[in-house]
């Protein structure tokens, strides 16, 4: 038998009825678990016409699972939908038993029902003899051996608005939806992806499938076979990515979309966030500035949905003859219908060359491969000469270096968050072992007007350091490579580690597991940061103090573990290593004080080679105090030493 059209429409418009009956606030609310412990107590309790709503977390134990309504006709919902609600039927029986002929009255709907295992049929969910509503809801990790997710035995169930994936039939096969014994479940704007051996397995009977996802393609009025592009399935993520082809993709008739959009998206998850429509808006933005000055802007973007949002933030600013760099590149969350509201300011350097300048923006979810979903803005600002410049020194608070002659590295930047910019090293020479009081991370805290105020952490040095924002969560973070690493513990045992800080800059998180760990056994020194691999995130390079070490380049991995991609052992050197773009190609090249060459090429990748050129002989040690900069305003970058 196979059902008409007219027969399909009709189960649609009665599910939809189901939910506009409910809505109308008919019946008691029985609040799980305010008013009763478990699902099952609450849905013993519960009368027709009753809502049990189940508040967000993993609910577990005998009787959060094998949920049998007893023939009632109760919606049971959960309050914050299937993100926030899980059913973990621990591998051992399923989520909900239907067998006393329920009827589209019986609603579950906002659940992830998870890890179900049972030897006979459906895996998630059985209705037998019953044929309930199943609305906004997610399958997945459930096994049985026919019917992973759900199985009909003489059922009719609808199936609106869910997700099934990663569940297995067995070898009765149907790993989302198995029917026999005369079922003709309804499948409406749903997805079936991922599930074990196949998604559907008929043996009696005929699912009407519309408007859904159906891995391997099934017929019925609007299916895809596409692969959904689930946001994580990893991490159990089951939403849709910005560019899934599941979005405005469901039924055209069956309701308004929460999030926007002509259509419902396929899935359990309505897609939310209009990322195009932020209302992105530049204001305040200057006409010119001059060298060593400040550009400074308001900005302003509107999240307009009634549940947060969190966006990726990205301002870059680009000239003709410069490609553009990254001023800043961070996650924020917007809360409801609310506008963010802050202004940037980008510090022009005295030496900066003339002309015009384009300050991009641009929020909403970035796609290195095929640039994402975004709202856009920018202004063009022109760099004047500035004024002739003079010196007046300001060093109260700032000490001399008590043992190897000042041997370090200094960074500059605004490590607290105050507006004044900072002073960074890793201490002369670097421990109480060595008789020194001057160790571990310090930084020289400025006030603004030339006075300085020491803090300092940890037992290890000296050596180089660099300053960026390694984790993009706006706060600067601090990489360093020492001569000793003297520490007993994580922070400070590396000679070469990156380490997160809290704003403060008082406070430092080891974030650097894989990083010298490729040969380094003594004495690292130089080290610099960049996006190497054009992946959003700073890289690492560093040099060698003296012979043995060599240079290395480590990629960050976005989750505080680093793998190099180039480097080499051997070889004598002196201290320094400088990231900077010397082929104008937009690839992060470096050049180093090494015996065995001064400048590399990268690929964007993290591959480099050497390419010195027509440069004289390095030395036995490399050429001294190597760095990078257009000094010719051709787009590429000079060398000096």
């Amino acid at each position: 038998m196979t059902l008409s059209t007219r027969n399909v429409m009709v189960g649609l418009a009665a599910g939809l009825a189901v939910l506009a009956l409910w809505a109308s606030g008919m019946g008691t609310v029985i609040h799980v678990p305010g008013d009763y412990p478990t699902i099952q107590q609450g849905i013993d309790a519960a009368a027709g016409g009753d809502t049990v709503l189940v508040g967000d977390g993993v609910y577990t134990g005998p009787e959060n699972k094998n949920l049998d309504f007893g023939g009632k006709a109760l919606r049971v919902t959960s309050e914050l939908g299937p993100a926030a609600t899980a059913i973990d039927c621990e591998n051992d029986g399923r989520g909900f038993y239907f067998h006393t002929g329920e009827d589209s009255l019986s609603v579950v709907e906002g659940f992830t029902i998870r890890n179900g295992y049972v030897g006979t049929l459906g895996g998630g969910i059985y209705c037998l003899g019953a044929s309930p509503s199943i609305v906004r809801t997610v399958i997945i990790g459930c096994q049985s051996d026919a019917g992973g997710a759900i199985a009909c035995e003489s059922a009719s169930p609808l199936i609106e608005g869910s997700t099934m994936s990663e569940n297995d039939g067995g070898l009765n096969g149907g790993g989302a939806l198995f029917c026999w014994q005369g079922s003709f479940p309804i499948v409406s704007n749903s997805i079936l992806w991922g599930n074990m051996p196949d998604e559907i397995a008929v043996v009696n009977g005929n699912p009407a499938v519309r408007y859904s996802d159906v891995a391997g393609g099934r017929a019925g009025v609007g299916n895809i076979a596409c692969d959904p592009l689930f946001v994580n399935v990893l991490a159990g993520d089951y939403s849709l990515s910005y560019d899934s082809p599941c979005l405005d993709s469901g039924d055209p008739l069956a309701g308004v979309p929460d999030g926007g959009g002509d259509r419902l998206d396929m899935g359990a998850f309505e897609h939310l966030i209009p990322y195009n429509d932020l209302a992105l808006s530049f204001t305040n933005t200057p006409d010119s500035v001059a060298q060593g000055s400040r550009v400074s802007w308001d900005v302003s973007f509107t999240n307009p949905l009634s549940i947060p949002v969190t966006v990726d933030v990205w301002f870059d600013v680009s000239s003709q003859i410069r490609c553009a760099i990254i001023m800043e590149y961070r996650d924020v969350t917007v809360p409801p219908q609310t506008t963010h509201n802050r202004t940037l300011s980008l510090p022009v350097p005295n030496a900066a060359p003339l002309g015009q300048y384009t300050i991009h923006g641009r929020v909403g979810v970035m796609d290195m491969i095929d640039g994402g979903v975004y709202d856009a803005e920018n202004f063009i600002v022109e760099i004047l000469e500035g004024h002739a410049l003079s010196y007046v020194e300001s060093s109260s608070g700032l000490g001399y270096p008590q043992l190897e002659a000042g041997r370090t590295e200094l960074e500059m930047g605004d490590v607290d968050g105050d507006g004044h910019p900072d002073i960074v090293s890793i201490g002369d020479h670097g421990s109480p072992y060595i008789n020194t009081n001057e160790h571990g991370i310090m930084v020289w805290f400025g006030d603004g007007t030339g006075t300085w105020s020491v803090y300092q952490n940890g037992n290890f040095g000296y050596g180089g350091v660099a300053l960026g924002d390694v984790n993009n969560d706006g706060l600067m973070d601090v990489g360093y490579a020492m001569h000793h690493n003297y520490s007993g513990n994580d922070f400070g045992d590396q000679l070469i580690e990156v380490a997160l800080g809290d704003g403060t800059g008082q406070n430092w998180q080891p974030w650097d597991d894989g990083l010298a760990t490729n040969g380094e056994t003594w004495g690292m020194f130089g080290t610099d940061f960049a996006d190497v691999d054009n992946d959003g995130d700073l890289d690492l390079v560093s040099n060698s103090f003296g012979a043995g070490s060599g240079v290395h380049v480590y990629l960050n991995q976005g989750d505080g573990t680093w793998v190099q991609s180039f480097g080499f052992l051997e070889g004598n050197s002196t201290d320094d290593i400088v990231f900077g773009d010397v082929n104008g190609d937009c690839n992060a090249d470096f050049a180093a004080a090494h015996e065995y060459g001064t400048v590399y090429l990268g690929d964007g990748a993290g591959n480099y080679v050497l390419a010195d050129g027509n440069l004289p002989p390095p030395g036995w040690v490399g050429r001294f105090g190597p760095d990078l900069g257009d000094v010719n305003n051709d787009g590429g970058d000079d060398l000096s030493y």
